[in-house]
């Protein structure tokens, strides 16, 4: 077949398909040489067939004379961003579409090319006529001449773009796959093991030469992991769900197995064929050592290493369940004028000393009793199969003869007495009723003169009689306006704008003045009068928020803070309450947050997970009170829909000059983060400690060093301008 092509003409013309590296065909080259000399020849009229393929070619294609101009060109050519198909196409410059970054190597290549007669392979860019980048795959073929001297070349341009880009996708996802420290590993559709990257033949001691096809991924897991393999990861990715959850990695020189955390899905072919399944693996053993540290930090006192009040009330309450032969006696200890100690010789001093009086302890007491730190100077001592009052007394006043006594203190030397309250209680009595008779004992043996043991009886409980008095005097308090709010702000650490406040509240006592809370709520806990009292607050705080709480720069509300007590969370109308308090005041449910403390969380976990869920379907918020003071603190982030951590003043104290509180702080505020929960520091008395907390990437803070509790009209003027009247009528 001979056709005509451009201002030169060509004999035999072969078409032979253009492939790229992997074998994929992508267009046609044009080849021809020529039939006879062509300075005498004449060429035969073109050959429509030829245009009407060239023209509808997905790829360009071109033919150039022996000086490298542009002869023909077809259309996408001209699309590609060539000098087109016309006549002036013979005078057009072949590289003017190249990008300037790849012109002059590939000009110089060419150049050789076109010198030598050779043929020319480049991937380069170009810049369409729009002047986007493009990235294209060009090649030529010289055309010879019967003689063998090249008379021109013919070549096809095929755009790549796509392919390219996927191509350095693929490499920039590799690289992130191979420099992850997660364990990656696919299988393909048979289990045979086809990939793992670096992190994960690091771990199972697998070297680059390692031959994966051969390797039992069996081998991998703990018999118990492959179990779970086995009935639900295997399942699971067969019914085309991803699965998530734990499982461990038995690894070369660790003699314990690595805790992950695994992610496993499949890929499917059209067909719905499994082709390959993909595991995601983190090793979470920092994660459980932390957990595990939290925990303990959680149960355990930091000072004494006793456990603390939380591990106390389990044993309590297990005690008085099983019997053992005997009562159960609780031992309520106070160190005499602690306080004196801590005044006079120093906080460290203090320190000193409750550790001595808790190794007193330890030796003081029977191999089957439990002692803990109750807090502050407070231990406790849960005795079981006590046989009588006289066998609880002996055990008491043996415990106070050893454990008081001379302390040396650094070069300072005190002499130490205790006082002991002691209750006692069989099978079935409440663990909160013991140790609160234990308590009072314990203040009764105080008042009449220290140093002694006090058992619990019908004069020590005259004092209940005397707290039905401050009930009363609280019912006629809200009655007579006695009762007020204080609220304490709440700022960002990183900006120092106010974000929120907490509603505190205080009783203007007419006779001894102003109360706070510790003076007065726990008499109305017990009482249960704090459900009325608790109603008030909120309507009140509410009310006040609505008004005040407002970010002035935005008009946006600000979170508002309010307590929530256990015997609060245990009625049964305080979802109602709520309710009705956000529909009557005109509060954004949102903007309320109700705090609650872990102590409050393990009365009853089953019905105050309820009752949580029932307020945050509300739309009110939750926050977890004295995070780190209380009992199992980490499950209860994952059973309650808690929002935000608020961090105990108990690890802030020491920010700055402490390792441990510098180290718990910073493990809690990155927990919360990990978990999606904001973090508000409670009891910040210091710039350096809102600057460690503020580095730690603790969101919120409040405490004397930002502002004290102050009354609304002084919280509005600290936001902004605010158009209300809070001098009522």
């Amino acid at each position: 077949m001979v056709l005509g092509l451009g201002t030169g003409w060509l004999g035999a013309l072969a078409v032979a398909p253009v492939c790229l590296g992997v074998g994929l065909a992508c267009g046609w080259a044009l080849r021809a040489r020529r039939g006879a000399d062509p300075s005498r020849a004449h060429p035969p009229p073109v050959d429509r067939r030829f245009h009407l393929l060239a023209d509808a070619a997905p790829l360009a294609i071109f033919e150039l004379d022996p000086t490298g101009r542009v002869t023909y060109a077809n259309p996408q050519w001209q699309r590609l961003g060539g000098a087109g198909a016309t006549p002036e196409a013979a005078s057009a410059d072949v590289w003017a579409a190249v990008h300037p970054d790849d012109r002059a190597a590939m000009a110089g290549r060419w150049a050789k090319a076109l010198r030598d007669g050779t043929a020319f392979r480049a991937r380069f860019r170009i810049l369409d006529p729009d002047g986007h980048v493009c990235w294209v795959l060009g090649q030529t073929s010289p055309v010879r001449h019967p003689s063998g001297v090249a008379v021109g070349h013919v070549g096809t341009v095929l755009e790549v773009t796509d392919l390219v880009e996927a191509r350095q996708n693929l490499l920039r996802f590799h690289a992130i796959i191979e420099s992850t420290t997660d364990y990656v590993g696919v299988v393909d559709g048979t289990g045979r093991l086809v990939y793992l990257n670096q992190a994960a033949r690091e771990t199972l001691g697998l070297d680059g030469d390692t031959d994966l096809a051969t390797v039992d991924v069996r081998a991998f897991y703990t018999s118990e992991s492959w179990r779970v393999v086995e009935s639900s990861v295997m399942p699971a990715v067969s019914r085309g769900e991803v699965w998530r959850g734990e499982l461990a990695l038995r690894t070369p020189g660790r003699r314990d197995p690595v805790p992950v955390s695994n992610v496993v899905l499949a890929h499917r072919s059209p067909t719905g064929d499994v082709e390959f399944v993909a595991s995601i693996a983190r090793d979470t053993s920092e994660q459980k050592q932390l957990e595990a540290r939290l925990h303990h930090q959680a149960e355990h006192d930091q000072l004494t290493g006793l456990p603390n009040r939380a591990p106390l009330l389990d044993w309590l309450g297990e005690a008085l369940q099983v019997p053992a032969g005997g009562s159960v006696a609780v031992l309520f200890l106070d160190i005499d004028r602690f306080k004196v100690v801590n005044d006079s010789l120093g906080h460290e001093a203090g320190d000193r000393l409750l550790v001595s009086v808790a190794r007193r302890l330890a030796s003081a007491t029977r191999p089957q009793d439990r002692v803990a730190r109750f807090g502050g100077d407070e231990f406790v001592v849960v005795c079981v199969g006590v046989a009588d009052q006289h066998t609880a007394l002996e055990l008491a006043n043996r415990v106070r003869r050893e454990v008081g006594g001379r302390f040396a203190l650094g070069d300072d030397e005190v002499f130490v007495t205790v006082s002991i309250g002691v209750a006692l209680g069989s099978p079935g009595a409440s663990a909160e009723e013991l140790l609160r008779d234990a308590d009072a004992a314990m203040y009764e043996a105080k008042a009449l003169g220290r140093d002694r043991v006090q058992l619990f009886n019908i004069d020590v409980r005259e004092r209940v009689v005397e707290r039905l008095d401050v009930e009363q005097a609280l019912r006629y308090a809200l009655e007579r306006d006695e009762v007020c709010l204080v609220y304490q702000p709440i700022i960002d650490l990183a900006t120092d704008e106010v974000r929120g406040a907490e509603a505190l509240v205080r009783w203007r006592h007419p006779e001894r003045g102003l109360l706070l809370p510790a003076q007065f709520l726990r008499v109305a806990e017990e009482t249960g009068y704090i459900v009325e009292l608790g109603r008030w607050i909120l309507t009140t705080a509410c009310q006040v928020a609505r008004e005040v709480l407002v970010d002035p720069s935005t008009g946006e509300p600000l979170p508002l803070f309010v307590n929530l007590s256990p015997r609060q969370l245990a009625d049964d109308r305080l979802v109602s309450t709520v309710r009705e308090v956000v529909r009557d005041t005109g509060i954004e449910p949102g903007v309320l947050h109700f705090e609650i403390t872990e102590n409050a969380l393990m009365a009853d976990a089953e019905t105050t997970s309820s009752t949580l869920r029932a307020l945050r379907e509300l739309g009110v918020r939750l926050a977890l009170d004295d995070f780190g003071t209380g009992h199992s603190s980490l499950a209860y982030l994952k059973t309650f829909p808690v929002e935000v951590l608020k961090i105990d003043q108990t690890f802030i104290e020491g920010l700055g000059r402490d390792a441990g509180d510098q180290a718990i702080t910073g493990a809690i505020v990155n927990v919360a983060r990990m978990l999606g929960l904001s973090t508000v520091a409670e009891g910040v008395e210091t710039a350096d400690q809102a600057a460690a907390l503020a580095a730690l990437g603790c969101d919120l803070g409040q405490g004397y060093h930002f502002a004290r509790p102050m009354d609304a009209a002084a919280l509005a003027e600290l936001i902004g301008p605010a158009e209300i009247d809070l001098t009522g009528p």
